[in-house]
């Protein structure tokens, strides 16, 4: 809610909504079954522009293309992570006892 009133009602709606088309993008293309609560969770919790950066380092990565989807959703998951660390964000996902 902070960030809503920090930005404005209008640019909030519009950074939720690429936000969600990253995710689509995503789920379609490298969730290997076993990822799409971290995906969820890592968009959410990173900011826009450092999830634009994974994206763009993921689709300028010539190998990527190349990778099965299990190898995909581990080069994706390792990118989200990487840049998480940097902004001192823990992307993780915690199970329940």
């Amino acid at each position: 809610m902070r960030k809503q009133q920090k930005i404005g009602a209008e640019a909030y709606r519009a950074e939720q909504e690429e936000k969600i088309c990253i995710l689509k993008w995503l789920l379609q293309n490298c969730n290997d079954g076993r990822k799409k609560t971290f995906f969820c969770v890592a968009v959410n919790l990173l900011e826009l522009e450092d999830v634009r950066n994974v994206m763009g380092q993921i689709k300028s990565a010539e190998k990527f293309g190349k990778l099965s989807l299990k190898e995909k959703a581990a080069y994706v998951t390792g990118q989200f992570q990487k840049v998480g660390a940097e902004q001192r964000v823990l992307i993780k996902l915690r199970k329940k006892r």
